[in-house]
């Protein structure tokens, strides 16, 4: 459900957009042949076919990920070994997200899985 956290309902713009809740500490990103946190931001340019050929069913976005992993696969358009797909999760089960179409303002939507 969206824009509920924990039991209490909260406005996905009352929640720091840099900080987690009391008591649970930031994550760290490690590198895969490292043990020393990653502070330096990444580029990569990713690939993805064009908008048109893609399937989407609103609220359903792990199927939309599915379909896009078949789309790449079928269309041999990528090295298989190159691509990804991450799902991300937590104990409280719920992730904000920048730049969704259901945003408050410039705020995260926090969404529960």
């Amino acid at each position: 459900m969206l824009g509920y956290y924990g039991t209490e309902r909260t406005s996905p713009s009352s929640v720091p957009l840099l900080h987690p809740p009391p008591g649970v500490p930031l994550p760290h990103l490690h590198l895969a042949s490292s043990d020393t946190p990653c502070t330096t931001r990444l580029s990569f340019s990713p690939q993805s076919p064009p908008w048109d050929t893609c399937v989407y069913n609103s609220c359903y976005c792990e199927e939309n990920i599915w379909k896009l992993c078949e789309y790449i696969k079928s269309h041999d358009q990528y090295p298989l070994k190159e691509c990804y797909a991450a799902f991300i999760f937590n104990e409280r089960k719920m992730i904000p997200i920048w730049k969704q179409q259901a945003r408050p303002g410039d705020g995260p939507v926090i969404w529960e899985i």
